[in-house]
């Protein structure tokens, strides 16, 4: 060629060696030098270092392999589609056990030529959302197997670009065994939520009929002293009572909005002592947060109580007076209890605990039983007050 006066190029794996031994990638060009009468005089040689241009193809080529095999062995089925026809170019081994199909019959071969999206609708709005954002993470999709098993994808895709083709690489994590036991877990949680409320609802009635028996054999009593303690016993099982209907009526199996609960408790104990109640208001000041069933039951029997003791001995020859209710949270997970009344105040030096009233020892116990505090001041009348941490819920096996 040269003879000939063309400029020609070497093979660009030339490699040239130095007088010291380093080597040197290049590439090289030759052109002839001609004489006046046209004949060939010599040959001019260009040569051209391209290390980095050799460094460059071969890194590429390296993390052309590195893609390859991370494709090719990753253990969630992954695939690459022509963006424009939705031809499969590529799928990995993994893709081909999921799916249950050959090589063949994907390669070369759109999704809707095997039918692969349940619902079609899928395809299109991966596809908008591929065109707007460039990309997809997590997009649930039902695919559908060789077999014509329907299973659950969480398909996250990008768009790449191989030699100069648009091209979308899909990540199918196959999450159809795990929702699969969501759903048993659900229907479990289900059917022991519909027991716990069916229990609620069967104490709740049976409560109403211990009461509305209670009720009954009060109208056979004529011993005051009777009365009183069997009218004691009603107040203390509605107050338990009420609690299981507010979880009936708030479809909730552990919580309870205490402030509702409180003002009904109040309006049921203003009306159990009408006869001695016509001059004595109650007034609830009671923030509406939510109790679970172990706080809240103790808690209740505290009020009523306090409340029903207030009733019967702070305001003698029925002279006019008011009782105050205040329920707040002095905390995340603090609250404090305030009852008082303007009355004629408790005896001084009264040791609660030790007092012949059961109702005041029932105080104590249940202020213990929820790892609470209970002081009391005489100023005025008497008012109890008490703070205490909601109790952890225990779950029933």
């Amino acid at each position: 060629m040269l003879r000939e006066g063309i400029v020609v190029g070497l093979a660009n794996h030339t490699i040239l060696t130095a007088k010291d031994g380093r080597k040197t990638p290049i590439d090289d060009s030759g052109a002839p030098i001609k004489k006046d009468d046209g004949s060939i005089g010599g040959v001019i040689l260009v040569f051209r270092d391209v290390s980095e241009r050799k460094k460059n193809d071969d890194d590429m080529r390296a993390l052309q392999q590195r893609f390859s095999k991370a494709f090719n062995e990753n253990p969630v089925p992954m695939s690459i589609v022509s963006f424009e026809d939705g031809r499969y170019v590529d799928v990995n081994e993994s893709f081909l056990q999921n799916s249950g199909y050959t090589r063949d019959e994907v390669v070369g071969h759109t999704t809707a030529d095997i039918n692969i999206y349940v619902d079609r609708r899928d395809r299109d709005r991966l596809r908008e959302v591929l065109l707007r954002d460039g990309t997809i993470r997590n997009a649930e999709v039902h695919r559908r197997m060789k077999n014509g098993e329907d299973r659950i994808a969480l398909a996250s895709s990008e768009l790449i670009d191989i030699n100069g083709v648009r091209c979308v690489l899909t990540v199918n994590n196959d999450i159809t065994e795990r929702k699969r036991a969501e759903e048993v877990a659900l229907a479990a949680l289900e059917q022991k939520e519909l027991l716990v409320k069916e229990v609620q609802h069967r104490v709740k009635n049976n409560l109403q009929v211990i009461s509305s028996l209670i009720n009954l054999q009060l109208g056979y009593a004529r011993d005051r002293e009777v009365l009183r303690i069997i009218g004691d016993i009603r107040n203390r099982i509605n107050a338990i009572s009420m609690i299981h209907d507010q979880l009936h009526l708030i479809r909730n199996t552990v919580e309870i909005e205490f402030g509702s609960y409180i003002r009904s408790l109040a309006e049921h104990l203003a009306i159990s002592f009408g006869a001695d109640s016509s001059a004595i208001t109650i007034e609830v000041d009671a923030e509406n947060v939510c109790l679970d069933v172990d706080t809240a039951s103790p808690c209740g029997l505290i009020i009523n109580e306090i409340v029903s003791n207030s009733f019967k001995h702070a305001f003698p020859d029925r002279r006019p007076g008011q009782i105050k209710i205040a329920f707040h949270r002095d905390g995340e997970n603090q609250f404090s209890l305030s009852i008082s009344d303007d009355g004629i105040g408790l005896r001084e030096g009264l040791n609660l605990e030790n007092s012949p009233s059961l109702g005041l020892r029932l105080i104590t116990g249940l202020v213990k039983q929820l790892k609470g505090e209970i002081r009391r001041s005489l100023a005025g009348g008497t008012e109890f007050m008490i703070t205490f941490a909601a109790m952890k819920y225990k779950e029933r096996t």
